[in-house]
């Protein structure tokens, strides 16, 4: 069994597409004032990180924005995992699906939505990584650094450094080869 963290999410609760670059899906919690458990099975897609072949990151989700600043806060949740400026994404209102529950959540708008958003936001960055392993040729996780939207290879014999735009590995990130390159479990920023 794949290990989950505290609120029941792995990286079998992400859907992974291409479409003219990376999309995941996944799941981000709405309404209610208490952090519970998350569902393991069944999951309503509600919300995807989009990362094209330009390098721009969107993230869709079906939440309001009330005057609360939600919007902005999962832009910088997102940002963090994803190494890139949170003014880099773009948040989009996602279509509207009468069978989902998309309402603004006061309060907890952002702190339901924090762990679900750092997880996929972290599965993103490292479905990038592993398409610059693919690319390069080496695997060795340890050689790679993501920041300011791309990828940095360091050659651990002659320091050369090699980098890509996000967007150069968008495509090559949703080969299944990608994915089984994932670490397991996913590695969240340190909050320090």
């Amino acid at each position: 069994a794949e290990p989950t963290d505290s609120q029941g999410l792995n990286r079998r609760n992400f859907l992974v597409t291409m479409a003219g670059g990376l999309s995941i899906g996944f799941f981000l919690p709405s309404g209610g004032r208490t952090l519970g458990a998350l569902p393991t099975q069944d999951v309503q897609i509600n919300a995807w990180i989009k990362i094209g072949t330009d390098g721009r990151v969107v993230l869709l989700f079906g939440g309001s924005e009330m005057g609360q600043g939600s919007m902005s806060g999962l832009c910088q949740i997102l940002a963090e995992e994803l190494k890139v400026a949170w003014n880099q994404i773009a948040i989009q209102q996602s279509d509207a699906n009468p069978a989902i529950s998309y309402t603004t959540g006061g309060s907890s708008a952002v702190s339901r939505r924090y762990t679900p958003l750092r997880t996929a936001g972290a599965t993103a960055r490292e479905l990038l990584v592993a398409s610059a392993m693919i690319a390069n040729g080496d695997t060795n996780r340890a050689n790679y650094t993501a920041a300011a939207g791309k990828v940095t290879y360091t050659n651990p014999l002659s320091g050369a450094t090699t980098s890509w735009a996000y967007g150069d590995l968008a495509v090559g990130a949703t080969a299944p080869a990608a994915s089984s390159l994932l670490p397991n479990p996913i590695p969240l920023t340190d909050p320090a």
